[in-house]
Parts: C-alpha cells; structure tokens; sequence
C-alpha cells in the first residue's frame, strides 16, 4: 500500500511539471506508461485515442513505443528459457502446471514487420506436433499471393499458458499460435511429451496439463490416463505415477453438466421413481420467492450454454434442500444438482483438506459408475439419451484419478505445499497480456484476491499416505450406496467396487472447439504497425515476378526513390501499364483479404441467453379449490390423465414434453414449459407427451408415488383436468378434491 501511495505522489508531481509545457516537452513516470498501454491494449486506439485527449497520458505514439519493448511473442515459438527467468526472479517454484485452450477468433491476415511474417495463416505441425515456425516469409509479392491460394486462415487462437503452482501467481504465455482446428490427438500426444522434456532442459517440472473437452485434447488424456493400471486398487483404472497428470477444466464439466440437467425432453431416471429434470427447476422458480433460491427463468435457459454463474447458482446447496422441501419428486434434481456442486468443489473450494476432497470427487464417481450400470441394464434406455454425457463422465473419471495421482506425486516429492487444486484448469488461457507488466498496476478484481490472501496466513496440508487414500475411498463408496439406495438405483446394499468399463472414444459425445468457453477476438491488438527507414541498411537485390495490380485505385499510395529487399516491409508490383511500383507489404495483403472470416451465427446465439417468456398462471392454487380445465398444461402443474383403456385415471405431476414424432431425438425436442392440450389449427399435429411424476389417489385423498419400470412421455390427449396444488402434511402429499370430482370432468370432456 505504500508503494501505491508513493507512486500516486510521483504521478501528482509529474502532472504539476507538465502542465503549461509545450506538446513535444512532456515526460511521464514509467507506470503511467504501462497504464497507457494497458488502456490501448483493452480499448483500442480509438478509445485510447478518446482518453489521451482528455487525460494525461502518453501520445500514442510513446504507447506504441512501450508495446514494442515488451518481449515479443513469436507465433508458434515456445518461451520456456524466458518462463524459467519469469520463475525464478518472483522466486516461484520451477513446477508448473500447463493449461491449453482455443480461442475462436476472426480471421484476419496481417503482415508483421518486426518479422517479415504473413500472420493469420495455419501453420503445419511438425512430427513433435509443434506449429512450424515463421512459416509464411513476405520475401515477395508473387509469395504472399500464393499464400492466400494455398492456406488456410486460421479461425482459432490456440494458447499454451504456464502457472507456477504458487499462490496468486501470475500464468505465464509459453505459446501462441493460429489453427483451424484440424490437429489430432496424436499431435498432441507428441507435443505433451516434446513439452515435457523441453522443460526439464530448463530444469522446470510439469506436473499436469489442463484443457477443456475437445475431442482431441480429452481423446489425448484419455489414453495418458487410463493405462498401466498394475496395483491393488481395483476402483483405479489408471497407472498410480505417470510422468504428468492431465485434467480436464472443472469449470467446463460443470456448464456440461447443467445443459445436461436443463436439456429439453431428456430423461434422466433414477431408479422406479426418481428423475432428474429441469421441470423440478421450473416449479421452484415459479413458486418459491426468488430471494430464497436466487433463480430466474434464464437460469435455466437451454441456449444459454456457457452461464458458469447459473450454473453456481444451480448447485447452491440452498438450492438443493429447497428442492426436497417445497417440491415433492424431486430428489433426483437434488442429488443431481448435490452431485455438481460437489465434483467441482473439488478442485475450486480452497478451503477443502485433500481428503475431503478425495470423498467428493470419489462418491459421484462411484455413483455414476452404478447409474451408468443401471441405465445399461434397462433396453428401454439408452445412454445417449438417459444418462449424462460420455464427455462429461470421461472427464469426471479422469479429475478423479488425476486428483490421487498428483496427490500422490507431490506427496513422494516432499512438495505438499505445491498441491493447489484451483490452479489445475484451463482458465488461464485467458487475457494474459498484464502478467507482461510490472506489478505497479491495480486491476481491481485481482488485487481483491491478493489483499485477502496477504491478511490470511499461509498454510497447506500434509497430503495422505495411500493406506489413508483407501480408508477415505471406501467411506466415499459407502456413501455413494447410501444415495443409490435413496434414489432406487439399487436394491440393496453392496460392498463390491462397481468394475464399470469406461466409454470408447469412439461412442464418447465428444464437442469440436465450437463448444469452449471462448472469449471472442476481432484483431490482434498487440501488433502496432511504424515505419521503417531503409536508408541505412544494405539492401540485396530481388530477383521476382512482379504482380500487376491497379495502383492508385481506392487511395493506394506507392512510394519512390526505397530499394527493396526479401525482409523489407515494401514489395514490387507492376501497376498494370508496365511499370514498376512500390507497395507496402501491410497493403498487398490487405488487397488479396476477400474480407475476414465470421464466426458462425450459431455460435453468437450460443453465448446469448434469450429471455425465457412463459405464461402466468392465471388460476389460483389454492388447495382449497376444485379441479378445472385449461387449454395448456405448464409444467409443474398438477393434473389428472385417462388411462390407454379409458378406465382408470391417473395422477401426475409434470415434468416435461416431448414431441412424440420425428426422425431424430433432436427433431422431437419440446423447448417450451408449456404445451397446448389440443394442437393448434392450421398446423400439422406432430403429437406432444408429458413426463410425469405419477402417482395413486387413495381414499383418504393421499397421493401414494407410483413405482415405474421406464418412464417415458404419456400423450397429452389424455389429459382431463388440472389439480389444486396438494397439500404437505407429514411428509405427505394430500389433494382437497376427490376422485369423483376429476370423473365429473372426465365425463363432461367425453372422453371414451
């Protein structure tokens, strides 16, 4: 804080000295520089542009200056000789935990003058899987033409990011490249282990690698993880000492698992009775006071794929127990949202000792391993559609094994304070360009951070020895029977370790990098175009064919009286009558770019979260009225259906709907939370079925849970009326009305 303090003071004096002189004879204090250029880094030029003219800060023109100076970032270059001077001059361990992740960019082709590059081309991979560097040399006009014939634009920002397992270290950009995402997992295989040694030169360790689940990156993990499982451990499938870990974000399984949980018409049985679905998730927001829950309707928002906020606001424990208390058949929802909460705990509370740890990530393991289990066994049931997704299962097997193995790693190395479960992810592919600067500049959300972690004292745990490991597994395992048992997944209690095989990649439902949480770029802001005088260096001559272009047109300007050479920033073109003229390469390139390449309109609606509009309910629920009829079923309502023989009657809470034609299961999707009783005119009825709750009316007006041996979707035309909302007395659930009041109804609808 004294430091802050004192640097405030120099900034106020240097203003004062300033003031009065002349444009060319200001001077500024190297912090307000760097903040010039955070400023234009964020903004842009115009709005720095704005702020400049207004404050005071450096002319653009110093900016630019200092952005230079900075330690260039080559595309495709790995930095680990300027990682291991970044480690060891903030006297951080040299362990580093490495993260990757894509960034979906615009496509723009640039020419770099610092480099003589063409930048925004594909550059191959060699057999380490490294992109080849300076692979797009301007040497001449005819060169970079071909360029733009024969490659590729890249529409991805790949990033290689290094964090010191320190508290509040800064990450650090090992690598930077452009792809279109057409790489295997073999090539990252290769690269991982080119990596891995490439940083012992250095005598830097790699304890693990994060990213998100990409197809190629999660099938790479997978096959580092799941091999050489030669123990006594019958639970882990994975070799207990590899050379590195591998994880997959927790952050990105938990925004899988909510879509998963939130998905339209998807049925997710638990057991004979229980489901898990998002209609438990509409009832508490439309009858619960969002005060207690802190839910809205675009919480559960299916287009909304990305919301990591709902999805903490999903698995709130609150959310949970309001859950079991104020909506009956929904201790599905509740262990599912239980089970969220927990799996990304794991890695994200701090304050968690590694065994508490080991026992959440454990319990949900092995409940999943069963669930899996139990879902096979049913033909009725297909684990594409009633069960999360392979993606999402692979990647909690592999945090699960990953958390024993780099416990076990650290542990064996005698490094117990390095074991910092928050660093192990990929969120540090992000805007790392203020870790360049010096450590005078406030950003206010990390200096939060850093202010509670210098008044709280430093600690760390003794991690386990494996005979602990064991005894915290088997009360994990334990406890996940004790849930299966609750739901009805199983029957009766076991104490033999669920041997689940895991999923072929081949079958795994695995996303493209379309699917990350990408932050979108439209220009590399780090490349500030200057001038270069070529009067004093040797020029050699070029021996080319020169391009005809229409010189002149749309305000080009040529140049005279420069010699050029193949690292130059001009080239030679012929300006179509013949004669030779001189061009900037930045030029040329601009004239052969047919426009930049867009991301694709379903991406920018999948970051979108639409409002989700539904109908207010216009009827009371008072458990003190009779039935009624509408001409929409919302979901949670209560309501009473025919049987198939027209006979009997049945009794449902609402869950879902479902289209009950189409080809695909995609094409039969129900997105809406309500749902017309008779399909609407002048439309081809497609037919629309409900997902219920079911349950037997008795005597004395209690409704008894009926078991089912597959839940599927009942046709909406079977429905007769809509019931008052039940009453909870006794951990029961009681209607007002009686039997004989919905067959009135039934017989006044002439159903047959």
């Amino acid at each position: 804080m004294d430091k802050v303090m004192a640097e405030n003071q120099e900034l106020r004096k240097q203003i004062v000295q300033n003031a009065g002189k002349k444009k060319g004879g200001l001077r500024y204090h190297e912090v307000l520089k760097e903040f010039g250029a955070v400023v234009y880094t964020l903004g842009g030029p115009m709005l720095y542009s704005i702020f400049s003219s207004n404050f005071p800060l450096p002319a653009l023109a110093t900016t630019s200056r200092v952005l230079h100076s900075c330690d260039p970032i080559i595309e495709g270059k790995w930095r680990f000789t300027e990682l291991k001077e970044f480690l060891v001059k903030r006297n951080f361990p040299l362990v580093i935990w490495v993260s990757e992740d894509g960034t979906r960019v615009n496509g723009r082709i640039q020419y770099d003058v610092k480099t003589n590059q063409i930048v925004g081309f594909v550059p191959s991979l060699d057999t380490n899987g490294l992109p080849v560097i300076q692979s797009f040399p301007a040497t001449s006009a005819s060169v970079i033409k071909s360029y733009f014939e024969n490659c590729t634009v890249s529409s991805n920002a790949y990033a290689i990011m290094a964090q010191p397992l320190a508290q509040n270290a800064p990450t650090f950009c090992l690598a930077l490249w452009g792809t279109d995402n057409r790489f295997k997992s073999t090539d990252v295989l290769a690269r991982w282990r080119w990596m891995v040694q490439a940083a012992s030169e250095e005598g830097i360790t790699v304890a693990g690698v994060s990213s998100d689940g990409d197809s190629k990156l999660l099938s790479a993990m997978y096959n580092c993880t799941f091999r050489n499982a030669l123990h006594n451990w019958p639970w882990f499938y994975a070799e207990l000492k590899p050379t590195f870990v591998t994880v997959q974000d927790t952050i990105h399984l938990l925004i899988k698992l909510r879509q998963k949980l939130i998905k339209p018409s998807d049925i997710m049985p638990m057991g004979n009775i229980n489901i898990a679905s998002r209609g438990h998730l509409v009832s508490l927001i439309s009858s619960v006071a969002k005060d207690n829950h802190k839910l809205t309707m675009s919480s559960i928002n299916v287009k909304d794929k990305m919301n990591f906020k709902s999805a903490q606001d999903l698995c709130a424990k609150e959310v949970s127990n309001l859950l079991r208390k104020e909506v009956p058949g929904s201790e599905g929802t509740a262990v599912f949202l239980d089970m969220m909460r927990e799996t990304s705990a794991a890695f994200l509370e701090q304050s968690l000792k590694p065994l508490e740890r080991i026992n959440m990530v454990w319990t949900w393991i092995f409940f999943t391993r069963f669930w899996r289990q139990y879902i096979l066994s049913n033909r009725d049931y297909s684990l594409s559609h009633n069960f999360i997704t392979s993606n999402a299962y692979t990647c909690m097997e592999i945090n699960g094994h990953a958390l024993i193995q780099i416990i076990i790693k650290l542990r064996d190395s005698e490094l117990h304070e390095l074991f910092i479960p928050v660093l192990f992810g990929s969120q540090a592919c992000e805007d790392f360009f203020r870790k360049c600067l010096k450590d005078d500049i406030v950003f206010p959300r990390q200096h939060k951070k850093l202010w509670a972690h210098q008044n709280s004292e430093a600690r760390f745990d003794i991690l386990p020895e494996d005979w602990e490991i064991e005894k915290e597994i088997a009360a994990a395992f334990k406890r996940a029977v004790q849930i299966l048992l609750k739901v009805g997944i199983l029957k009766k209690e076991t104490k033999i370790y669920p041997t689940c095989p895991l999923p072929s990649l081949a079958t795994c439902e695995l996303p493209s990098l379309d699917d990350n949480d990408n932050d979108d770029e439209d220009e590399n802001i780090f490349f500030v175009e200057q001038e270069q005088s070529l009067n004093d260096e040797t020029l050699q001559d070029v021996e080319e064919d020169l391009l005809t272009i229409s010189t002149g047109a749309l305000g080009i300007q040529t140049y005279d009286n420069i010699e050029v050479s193949s690292t130059s920033p001009f080239v030679l073109v012929s300006d179509g009558k013949g004669n030779p003229s001189l061009i900037k390469k930045t030029t040329l390139v601009w004239m052969f770019s047919n426009g930049d390449t867009t991301m694709s309109s379903d991406r920018l609606r999948r970051v979108q979260a639409d409002a989700v509009i539904h109908r207010p309910s216009s009827t009371s629920t008072s458990p003190t009225e009779t039935p009624y009829v509408e001409d929409f079923v919302t979901i949670g309502d209560w309501c009473g259906f025919v049987s198939e023989d027209r006979k009997s009657i049945s009794y449902g809470r609402v869950l879902a709907f479902s289209y009950l034609t189409g080809t695909t299961w995609r094409s039969q999707q129900y997105v809406n939370i309500e749902a017309p009783v008779k399909p609407p005119a002048n439309c081809d009825a497609r037919g629309v079925g409900c997902l219920c709750t079911w349950y037997k009316l008795l005597k004395n007006k209690k409704l008894q849970v009926t078991t089912m041996d597959v839940h599927g979707y009942y046709n909406i035309e079977n429905y007769i009326c809509t019931l008052p909302r039940p009453i909870i007395k006794d951990s029961n659930l009681f209607l007002n009305c009686s039997e004989n009041d919905v067959r009135k109804l039934k017989k006044s609808r002439k159903h047959k």
